[in-house]
């Protein structure tokens, strides 16, 4: 039995069932985001507290799936993601050079990648930069090699991370756990082999069994909070890897081909960046604190949320579709830059 598949950076093809999974890890971050921020300031509920950690997942998913198929990095690409972020931060832009104190802080809102409010767009422009080199890598290197990166990048992101040694690790939200996923992301291509003939059914118990417990746990130990939301929600988190990556291979073992579905996840990045936008937060905040106040049942409110959280997905991709003329000027332009830089 073959265990080990080729190189994620020759895989080409779009599959359908992680094209959906692109969007099922934007909606996991979109209601995640609604809940944090504009219901628990408004609701203390533990309910709303523990769910957060089961939804924390889509960052670390949407990584992974780049370390799966591999970031083909051309001047065209990195032209693409620099105008898709350009773009949908000019409302942030504007408001910055509208209420900036004096030159200075107007001149800092013009500064769109390094200043932006989007950490994982930056992160990942970060990543996208230096991913020749870990392709290079990869592609030359051996079984050994590999998992001597993996488990060294995972030491650094994971295991310094929650120990609190070094602050400028703790949260994540840097290139080096970045480049943790995308390895593991590769290492889940290279053994493709292997776990897709381990059990569906087994691998769907252990998801729900793992997130049940981790709800469970926090509701039932409240003595034990920092304990599990240390363990389970922090993006360095062992068990928030390890809920990412099962719902990775679950999704991982199902047979679909859409051409909508593909077309759809094209806008996964413009679903981020619309609804972090300084007006998107605005209105979210106004939604989520009249949702609070308007629905005493936790049960209900919930559903409402998630009914928002779909039509701000909706919506983001509806704004970026419309957005198509500028794309494809964009696509243009980094063709023409491609063709005179040579790469």
């Amino acid at each position: 039995m073959t265990l080990r598949t080729p190189s994620p950076i020759r895989q080409l093809a779009r599959e359908s069932n992680f094209e959906l999974l692109r969007l099922v890890s934007q909606f996991c971050i979109v209601l995640y985001h609604i809940i944090h921020f504009y219901v628990v300031p408004f609701r203390a509920s533990p309910w709303f507290e523990a769910v957060q950690m089961p939804l924390h997942v889509g960052v670390v998913v949407f990584v992974l799936l780049s370390g799966y198929f591999g970031i083909k990095p051309s001047s065209k690409g990195l032209f693409r993601l620099l105008s898709i972020l350009l773009v949908y931060s000019l409302t942030n832009i504007i408001f910055g050079l509208r209420h900036g104190d004096g030159l200075y802080e107007k001149a800092l809102a013009l500064c769109f990648l390094s200043r932006t409010p989007f950490w994982f767009v930056r992160t990942y422009v970060y990543l996208y930069l230096v991913s020749p080199i870990l392709n290079d890598f990869l592609g030359r290197a051996s079984s050994k090699q590999k998992w001597y990166i993996l488990l060294a990048l995972g030491f650094i992101s994971v295991v310094i991370a929650q120990s609190r040694g070094d602050f400028t690790l703790e949260e994540g939200k840097n290139l080096g756990y970045f480049m943790f996923l995308y390895c593991l992301g590769q290492q889940l291509h290279e053994y493709k082999g292997a776990w897709q003939n381990w059990s569906t059914s087994k691998l769907l118990l252990a998801y729900l069994l793992l997130n049940i417990a981790i709800v469970s746990a926090y509701l039932l130990l409240p003595s034990l909070h920092a304990v599990t939301w240390k363990l389970c929600f922090y993006y360095t988190s062992p068990l928030l890897i390890t809920n990412a990556v099962l719902l990775f291979l679950l999704f991982g073992k199902i047979r679909l081909q859409s051409a909508g579905i593909n077309w759809l996840a094209t806008s996964c990045l413009a679903i981020f960046l619309i609804h972090c936008s300084v007006h998107a937060k605005q209105l979210l905040h106004l939604v989520g604190k009249s949702l609070c106040q308007h629905l005493g049942d936790d049960c209900l409110l919930f559903c409402a949320t998630v009914v928002l959280a779909l039509l701000v997905v909706g919506a983001s991709i509806l704004i970026d579709k419309l957005l198509t003329p500028v794309w494809l000027v964009s696509g243009r332009l980094g063709t023409a830059l491609q063709k005179k830089l040579g790469f």
